[in-house]
């Protein structure tokens, strides 16, 4: 990491003085970044101000500093500066945190200056249990000043977050606690520590909707555990107590959310919105939904009353107690409205707070009376949650899989903005920055970003040798062409539109085809039938000048599946407003005509042309007889992307971030056997990412993250006013 892209801290807020040796460059950079990135304010010496005495400065910025963190290595232990900067800290009383990146013997002198001082030995680590042990360990002495919105709101440790809560979170993350540090903290001190939900790895899905919710209270945590297979299970923790326990009885959960008492939580399930007590009993069903396991979102009122969101829709509302539903909002096709989302009721006001959605990722919150029926654009942002403190919080996005999270004063009763909105937490992780929740009493947990992501286009011969073809920011809809020879795949690099890219196996030649996503060799490979955003679906020759046709017409996200009738008819998935998704065949020349619903996409036909396999939204393998989508078998409830094996003997598919297959068997019908891993994706960013040739070979995008983050516990996250 070039020292360019991380600058020293210069203000009044606490920060960490970092002494280290400039020929552990390499590592001591990424360290300053992350802490950086989980929020805090670090000093180093590329900070000082040219023309000062260093010296001079380097004794001001330890004594202001909070925090004095020594990264010991074989080079800094021999180093004059480092062993200066350690003495004046020790001698002046500045708390003194040491990392030993390696293995290191300390000198006599520094032995003794240090040998009282714990330390945290990160070559004897995992890089996770390093991550907490760091965390807690600043978290415990890096505090921002806050100030309430409003006179009459406290600024101390948030209300139902007992100080015996915090105490028992920290020993049971086992954080390291110093001797020689501060043992009590000021009244308005926050407070960051690393957060152990055991099973939680939603941020591997990349989801607008991560598993996780907070109680109003703040005591507890619900959320969603996966295992190996990605199958889900609610689970809940106390932040008073040391584990974890599942709920029995909730096989399939998503999205969770609570009621306002805490007592319940409801939840997603397949077709159903369900609750079930917080210490565990009988699931009950609350309603059905109209679209299969597109949730968006969901809040509870205190007037027996659940607003929800599914598919691309407006809002609507659920009476717990008698399950009679309505519509509550509409969207605006004039306006181009995707859906409305993350629902947040205001505890004590007849208002609602949601995203609006729109095409291109573009997010804004509103407010609505829900006596009167007006709504209020407020800012543009997601996920918007209402605090007793008087701010909503939300997320704004950078990227596509990471943004932060700010708080602006808001008085419902006038649904107005009263105050300047300012950042709490940078670099948090999930779908535009969407891995948070919070209560209106309480703390806030977020997921910061994981690491860097490397993600390469891979390459797996049938006896498992591997190449990796090329490196980018994301790759999505990879695909052989029939003979093997070429490669065509969906690019992401930042600050460029997504294009497609060819390559030739042999050589590992490649070149930019065209702007536009998801492609489809043609059955002879001289085109590539591929998406054009807010055109439609189009065919480019690839050999010769590049002709395009434009098969299919509209502003809708459309994915080509599959050429067959040698090469007449093209198999599609459209994203639909109504039905989420659908399954449609075009004859060249001819009308689509509609094959499948519910939520239907990605769709690989058999080589007879006889048998369809194909998702449903969000998850879900199902076979079917082609054309009458009869006989409709489900693979996997969980799975996604299906692809057949040349010969049509086994179906591939993805189980969360696994590539599995079952063993095919034909006969009056169709039979499938038990699943068999053949490949991990690491961290899976996107759905289509793999594909199979004739000879056996993969083709794989494959994510990995260099240092996997805990999630972090933050209280007392209120911004400081100037």
């Amino acid at each position: 990491m070039a020292k360019e892209s991380i600058t020293a801290y210069q203000g009044d807020e606490p920060y960490i003085f970092v002494s280290y040796a400039h020929a552990d460059d390499s590592l001591v950079y990424p360290e300053i970044q992350w802490l950086q990135n989980q929020g805090f304010n670090v000093w180093f010496d590329e900070g000082i101000s040219p023309g000062t005495s260093w010296r001079g400065e380097l004794a001001e910025k330890i004594d202001r500093s909070n925090l004095f963190l020594f990264f010991v290595s074989p080079a800094s232990v021999v180093s004059e500066h480092c062993e200066r900067e350690v003495n004046y800290a020790v001698d002046h009383a500045k708390p003194v945190l040491t990392v030993h990146l390696s293995a290191t013997e300390l000198p006599p002198a520094l032995d003794l200056t240090l040998g009282s001082i714990q330390a945290i030995l990160k070559s004897e680590m995992s890089g996770h249990e390093y991550r907490v042990k760091l965390l807690g360990a600043v978290g415990k002495l890096i505090h921002r000043g806050i100030a309430p919105a409003s006179p009459t709101v406290s600024a101390a440790i948030p209300q139902g977050v007992s100080v015996a809560a915090l105490l028992a979170l920290v020993a049971a993350l086992g954080i390291v606690v110093f001797s020689n540090l501060p043992q009590t903290h000021p009244p308005e001190a926050s407070l960051r520590v690393a957060l152990d939900l055991p099973g939680w790895s939603d941020w591997k899905l990349h989801d607008p909707n991560p598993g996780i919710a907070l109680s109003r209270d703040g005591q507890a945590v619900a959320y969603i555990a996966r295992g190996e297979d990605g199958s889900s299970e609610l689970m809940v923790r106390y932040l008073d107590r040391l584990s974890a326990h599942a709920i029995e009885g909730t096989k399939g959960a998503e999205r969770p959310f609570f009621s306002p008492d805490g007592k319940w939580i409801g939840y997603f399930q397949g077709n159903f919105i369900r609750r079930v007590p917080v210490e565990g009993g009988e699931s009950t069903v609350i309603t059905t939904l109209e679209v299969q396991s597109c949730c968006k979102g969901a809040t509870w009122g205190t007037s027996d009353q659940i607003v929800f969101a599914e598919g691309r829709s407006g809002l609507k509302v659920v009476s717990v107690s008698t399950g009679i539903r309505k519509e509550l909002t509409v969207l605006d096709l004039s306006t181009r409205e995707d859906s409305h989302r993350t629902p947040h009721l205001v505890a004590g006001h007849e208002v609602l707070l949601f995203t609006i959605h729109y095409p291109r990722g573009k997010h804004e919150i509103w407010a609505r009376n829900l006596e009167t029926g007006e709504q209020v654009f407020l800012f543009d942002g997601l996920r918007p949650v209402f605090t007793q403190s008087g701010y909503i919080v939300y997320a704004r996005t950078e990227t596509i899989d990471r943004g932060s999270l700010w708080a602006v004063p808001f008085t419902p009763e006038k649904m107005e903005i009263s105050g300047i909105a300012r950042q709490i937490q940078g670099s948090v992780a999930g779908r535009e920055g969407s891995a948070y929740a919070i209560g209106d009493s309480g703390p806030l947990v977020y997921l910061p970003v994981q690491g860097d992501a490397i993600r390469e286009l891979v390459l797996i011969d049938a006896d498992g040798s591997t190449r990796v073809l090329d490196t980018a920011a994301g790759f999505e809809q990879p695909q052989f062409s029939n003979d093997g020879n070429l490669v065509a795949v969906t690019v992401f690099e930042d600050g460029k539109p997504r294009h497609i890219k060819t390559y030739e196996i042999a050589t590992g030649a490649s070149r930019v085809f065209v702007e536009g996503a998801v492609p489809l060799w043609g059955p002879d490979d001289q085109s590539i039938t591929h998406l054009v955003p807010d055109t439609g679906l189009v065919r480019t020759s690839f050999v010769g000048s590049p002709n395009t046709d434009v098969l299919v017409r509209s502003d809708r996200f459309m994915v080509p599946n599959n050429w067959i009738n040698g090469g007449d008819t093209l198999i599609y998935n459209v994203v639909n407003p109504e039905t989420v998704g659908d399954l449609y065949a075009l004859r060249i020349g001819e009308q689509p005509r509609h094959l499948f619903g519910d939520g239907a996409c990605l769709s690989s036909a058999t080589s007879d042309e006889k048998w369809l396999a194909f998702c449903t939204w969000p998850e879900g393998v199902r076979v079917g007889r082609y054309p009458q989508m009869a006989a409709i078998t489900t693979v996997s409830p969980t799975g996604c992307t299906p692809i057949w094996s040349h010969d049509d003997s086994r179906l591939y598919y993805r189980e969360f971030d696994k590539l599995v297959a079952v063993d095919v068997t034909f006969g009056q019908g169709i039979a499938f056997g038990e699943p068999e891993t053949v490949a991990n994706f690491g961290t899976p960013a996107g759905r289509r990412l793999y594909d199979i040739d004739s000879k056996g070979r993969l083709l794989l995008v494959r994510e990995n993250l260099t240092e996997p983050q805990p999630p972090v516990l933050v209280t007392n996250w209120l911004p400081a006013t100037e």
